[in-house]
């Protein structure tokens, strides 16, 4: 069940790296042609773009110049922002690093423990070219598998599923 405030349901919350070629959020939007978002869309969540804008609350945590630190308060800030139970999916290193669950296997699903109660984090990988040399197909299918599980109201795999 989704957390809800005064019988509102919260969207999950995906958090994102800055883009470091200086496109900011827009970079992680799916319908920029060759983004991150774009691919992370439709290649590791299998979803339509459409269903990606919707789906998710996005939040671009800053890049390298901000610094850890800066990344560190954002991080503790956003869970700290959002009833016990929230769902946040961590979109890379930079940012598992900022949530402080970093160094864990990669799709996982996680405790996160701030200072009001326990969310839940689903960690998922980058899509960067480094990362697409790691069988990005294999890790879509282990994405989308855990992501139904906690997630089941969200259609993952909804492209494979209309181009068989």
């Amino acid at each position: 069940m989704m957390p809800t405030t005064r019988g509102l349901a919260l969207r999950p919350t995906l958090v994102v790296p800055a883009d470091t070629t200086g496109a900011a959020g827009d970079a992680w939007r799916a319908d920029v042609v060759g983004s991150p978002g774009t691919l992370f869309c439709k290649a590791v969540l299998g979803l339509r773009p459409d269903t990606y804008e919707a789906a998710f609350t996005r939040v671009v945590l800053p890049g390298g110049h901000a610094g850890a630190r800066v990344r560190r308060g954002q991080a503790i800030s956003l869970a700290e922002s959002q009833p016990v139970g929230h769902v946040f999916l961590l979109v890379g290193q930079y940012v598992r690093r900022a949530f402080r669950v970093d160094g864990l296997d990669v799709p996982s699903i996680q405790p996160l423990v701030c200072q009001h109660g326990i969310h839940t984090a689903v960690l998922l990988p980058h899509p960067s070219v480094k990362n697409r040399s790691l069988e990005l197909a294999k890790a879509a299918v282990a994405c989308q598998r855990i992501l139904r599980d906690v997630l089941p109201h969200i259609p993952f795999d909804e492209t494979n599923q209309e181009n068989p």
